[in-house]
């Protein structure tokens, strides 16, 4: 099922498994799309990060101390594409042993941070919440306006032991949302 899902979009077939043992996750990408080294994924976050406000920027750097990108995906290399570039980003953020957070204030944090970050937003319906093995994910999702392009992002965040994971993707074309939606659906946790 996972080897095929892509033909439906309209993308080549070739789908690649990736699988991250030590949380237990996997999940499946259009091997036709572009994966981000860890170091240009950090790249990318600190040219986002240099324009935000001085409170912005702390805000970022202390959950950059206990996150890790695990995934960065995009339709198209960075800066190449026409339009929005679609993209798929999976983190996993530690929380200490005895960190009382749930998904639900994290959530909050996330749209009261995304309210503040100077962008042109406009908060949508929220998605649909989904599950993969026993962790459940619930979201948000926003518009905003750059460059006389409009962007949907969807965050999804759930919690798995002492970990928030989050699942964000932004498409501007329906051909996109659903390829991202595949990738999404095929997340799974091994260890559920």
């Amino acid at each position: 099922m996972l080897t095929a899902f892509l033909s439906a979009c309209g993308r080549e077939k070739g789908v690649e498994i990736h699988d991250f043992p030590k949380y237990g996750i996997s999940c499946a990408l259009p091997s036709s799309w572009v994966l981000m080294s860890r170091e240009k994924s950090n790249q990318l976050v600190e040219k986002g990060v240099s324009k935000l406000s001085q409170e912005m920027k702390d805000t970022v750097e202390a959950s950059r101390s206990t996150s890790e990108i695990l995934v960065s995906l995009f339709r198209d290399p960075p800066r190449s594409a026409k339009g929005v570039n679609a993209s798929f980003n999976l983190i996993v953020e530690h929380l200490p042993v005895d960190a009382e957070v749930t998904v639900a204030e994290s959530l909050k944090n996330a749209k009261g941070l995304i309210s503040n970050s100077g962008l042109n937003t406009k908060f949508l319906d929220p998605p649909k919440s989904f599950t993969a093995g026993s962790v459940t994910f619930d979201g948000l999702r926003y518009q905003f306006e750059a460059k006389e392009k409009v962007a949907v992002v969807t965050i999804w965040l759930g919690k798995y032991g002492a970990n928030i994971f989050t699942v964000q993707m932004a498409h501007g074309s329906d051909g996109d949302h659903e390829t991202l939606s595949k990738i999404v659906q095929s997340i799974t946790f091994d260890k559920s």
